[in-house]
Parts: structure tokens; sequence; C-alpha cells
């Protein structure tokens, strides 16, 4: 987690470690089908844009391609 991230959501990396669930709740209700999607397939290269709800509630947008990390079972982990 980069700590850009406080900057673009107004939550530290350690919000985010503590609170798995974070950022799916924090992106907008209509790009969480399609951030699920790239969490558990990656981007393919592609720029995923997603809206965000800052902590202050003011909405922004974040483009950033995505990455799955799997784990030893391949299943999707944050770390």
């Amino acid at each position: 987690m980069s700590p850009a991230v406080t900057v673009l959501t107004g939550y530290t990396p350690e919000d985010f470690y503590a609170d798995p669930g974070l950022a799916f709740r924090l992106a907008h209700p209509e790009d969480r089908l399609e951030q699920a999607r790239a969490f558990t397939a990656g981007t393919d290269g592609r720029t995923l844009t997603l809206r965000w709800i800052r902590r202050d509630g003011r909405p922004v947008v974040d483009g950033a391609g995505a990455t799955s990390v799997c784990g030893p079972k391949g299943a999707p982990d944050g770390g």
C-alpha cells in the first residue's frame, strides 16, 4: 500500500492494513463490481478507473493498474 493513498483517500496505509475490507467499502457503490473483478483477475495491463469516497466524504476518481497477488493456496491475497 503506497503512502500516496493518504493523499487520495484521507486514510493511511495503516488504516487499510488494520481493516482489509476498507478499500472495498470506499469504492463508489456503482464501481464495486468492477473493483472486485480486478481484485480477483487483475486488469490485464489496462488502467482501471474507479471512484472512491474519501474519509471527508468527497468523491475522487483514480486510475490505476491492478495485479492479483495470490497466496499459497491460489486465492487472492492483499499482502
